[in-house]
């Protein structure tokens, strides 16, 4: 009873957020992103509930805390996204109880992913040690990790780090204890920074097709991991200094700096318009097909095809148009009357005009070009 009834809650919240999305009832840009969110920390907690109730460790609930990491820490999750997470208890005999509820929860959510048809997951392998570790930590456990044996991209996961479910004041605990010192307490070295620059790169290099450099909505240039990262970089040169810049969404990280003096207003812009754009055509992607989607179509017709016949990525980049981009008045209502070449050229071209604009930012602010 408690896998369908997680599952129906899962299906009719997914599908309210997805129809506000598409009839633009969505009032800001991350609105969508903060809803997802919102669905999956209430479907945690009831997964925490029953799984406590299935180990048979109800009592260690008020001692355990969820920690949400990626963009589930940051409020942003996107339809096909999954939820990062870290498991904490308070007192180290908790610790049997609190690995039995996180190993339960795995459980059950199986069964609701396979019984249920529910595309999402909460994910523990970002803890220290990975799929070897642990599953659930005290916060000085935590802390004694992240101070002497965590790598630069551990401590960067937890620019992004926020309670989302569990003890709400445990979770704060961690944050202050654990989280503070490894990314707060100081600055970035000069050796990170090139360590986070490295992996960026090689990033690139390993993840990203040479053919979708450009099209790749997430890992592309100027796509949406350039803003992550230089979100990141600036939070963790700033943050000690300047606490209200540590905020684990990226739109709210920006809106930060620049309000702390730390970005410009043109470059906020830049970034934050962008990110909404390519956020909004994941979305997008998978709510037309209803499966993951992290490129742009291309709108090249194909070799050798039928003459005078559209490409079918000109079709699809029409359609994606119509559900990212407001009308265009010199369009003379020829694309509300459906996807067309101007409609699919027109997207084409904001994306490309936003990205080359953002990568020229990353450039200068994350890799720290001159000029």
């Amino acid at each position: 009873a408690r896998v369908r009834a997680l599952g129906a809650f899962w299906r009719r919240e997914r599908l309210r957020v997805a129809a506000r999305a598409l009839w633009g009832e969505a009032s800001e840009p991350d609105s969508v992103g903060e809803e997802l969110s919102d669905v999956a920390r209430a479907m945690l907690e009831g997964l925490l509930r029953a799984a406590a109730a299935r180990a048979g460790a109800e009592a260690v609930l008020p001692r355990l805390a969820v920690i949400g990491l990626g963009k589930f820490g940051g409020r942003e999750l996107n339809f096909p996204s999954d939820g990062d997470l870290l498991y904490v208890h308070e007192r180290p005999e908790d610790g049997p109880a609190a690995a039995a509820v996180a190993d339960a929860v795995r459980v059950l959510m199986g069964r609701v992913r396979r019984e249920q048809n529910v595309d999402m997951e909460f994910d523990p392998r970002l803890r220290p040690g990975g799929r070897f570790g642990p599953l659930s930590r005290t916060p000085a456990s935590y802390a004694a990790f992240y101070e002497r044996e965590a790598a630069t991209w551990e401590k960067q996961a937890l620019l992004k780090a926020r309670p989302v479910a569990g003890s709400p004041d445990l979770g704060a605990r961690w944050m202050t204890e654990a989280r503070d010192p490894a990314v707060y307490a100081a600055p970035i070295t000069d050796e990170q920074t090139n360590e986070i620059r490295a992996m960026k790169q090689r990033i690139e290099n390993e993840r990203l097709r040479p053919a979708e450099r450009h099209t790749d909505l997430k890992l592309g240039l100027g796509a949406m991991s350039d803003i992550e990262w230089i979100a990141q970089l600036l939070q963790w040169r700033h943050g000690a200094a300047h606490p209200s810049v540590r905020a684990p969404g990226t739109r709210a990280a920006l809106h930060a700096l620049q309000h702390a003096g730390l970005l410009g207003r043109g470059d906020l812009l830049t970034l934050t318009e962008t990110y909404d754009l390519l956020q909004r055509l994941r979305n997008a992607i998978y709510l037309r097909t209803g499966l993951p989607g992290d490129t742009l179509p291309s709108s090249a017709p194909p070799q050798n095809g039928p003459s005078g016949k559209r490409p079918e990525g000109e079709r699809r980049l029409g359609v994606l148009a119509r559900l990212v981009l407001p009308p265009d008045p010199g369009s003379g209502g020829q694309e509300e009357q459906g996807p067309n070449a101007a409609a699919a050229e027109r997207l084409r071209a904001e994306h490309e005009r936003r990205t080359r604009t953002v990568r020229d930012v990353f450039r200068r602010l994350f890799l720290g070009e001159k000029g």
